[in-house]
């Protein structure tokens, strides 16, 4: 029986700067573009391609395998304030979540000053793939959380105090019999569960 020969697809591998940069070294020693794509199993319009992108690799981390940042944030302006706020928040280690930073470009998209902006802004799609844009622009990463904490409000004794006058206000206008009044310490509540994770620099202890 005919043998039958199994093709497999072979992988492109990715070259960083510093890779390309040695290429193109090889490449002004010897001086032939088909001698040094043979050396390095590459085409020769890659290395065409690396060397006259030369200046731009010099310049670019040694380990970045791509020169360009990507495309470019559509909103710039509201993705700078929601970085800002996100940066806002997990300086005081609130946690921020990626719906959280839905919600809030969300309601920055519909000030008014962005939608002079951007007229199209309205009917933007701030959907998984532009977060990850997004969060992807600023360094930004989900982190596991190892401090998790609920921090009480800043105005819990006021609001305490306006929460009692508010009840005995009702029970003078209303006169209410002490008969009808009850502390309960089992009253159903509900509690706002802090998240495990949250979005955060890379890099940063959380």
């Amino acid at each position: 029986p005919a043998k039958r020969f199994r093709i497999t697809k072979q992988v492109r591998r990715k070259w960083s700067a510093r890779e390309k940069l040695i290429v193109i070294y090889y490449y002004y020693r010897h001086h032939s573009i088909r001698e040094t794509a043979s050396r390095f199993d590459i085409e020769p319009k890659q290395v065409r391609d690396w060397i006259r992108k030369k200046d731009k690799l010099m310049k670019a981390s040694p380990f970045v395998e791509k020169l360009h940042p990507g495309r470019k944030a559509k909103y710039p302006e509201i993705e700078e304030e929601l970085a800002s706020w996100i940066k806002d928040n997990r300086d005081k280690s609130r946690p921020i979540t990626r719906p959280m930073i839905v919600r809030k470009a969300k309601l920055l998209a519909e000030k008014d000053i962005y939608q002079e902006m951007y007229p199209d802004v309205s009917t933007g799609k701030f959907s998984n793939k532009w977060v990850n844009a997004f969060m992807s622009h600023f360094s930004l990463s989900t982190r596991q959380r190892t401090t998790v904490a609920q921090n009480l409000p800043e105005d819990l004794v006021e609001k305490q105090q306006q929460f009692l006058s508010f009840i005995l206000f009702r029970r003078r206008e209303h006169n209410y019999p002490l008969k009808y009044i009850a502390n309960l310490d089992e009253t159903s509540v509900t509690f706002d569960l802090p998240s495990t994770t949250t979005v955060d620099k890379r890099g940063t202890k959380t």
